[in-house]
């Protein structure tokens, strides 16, 4: 009987964590890899083309990266 009962228990605990874990996964988990999947990949002409860390090289080497990063950077710290 013990046993039955601690078989119920999880089998609830895992249905009352179920919709938690759905949308942690559906709003954390998939946003995070795909937004991992949009670094390393470029789209032209609706055929998607790897780059790698291309995308990020081009970033660093951009003026205007580290220019929005300063502005950012100047704007959060004066409204704190």
């Amino acid at each position: 009987m013990a046993h039955r009962v601690a078989s119920v228990r999880r089998s609830l605990s895992f249905w009352m964590l179920l919709p938690a874990l759905t949308i942690l996964l559906l709003f954390q988990v998939y946003p995070g890899l795909y937004a991992i999947y949009l670094a390393l990949w470029q789209r032209q002409g609706g055929v998607d083309h790897f780059v790698g860390l291309r995308n990020f090289e081009r970033l660093y080497h951009n003026p205007n990266t580290w220019e929005s990063l300063f502005h950012s950077l100047f704007f959060t710290l004066v409204m704190c």
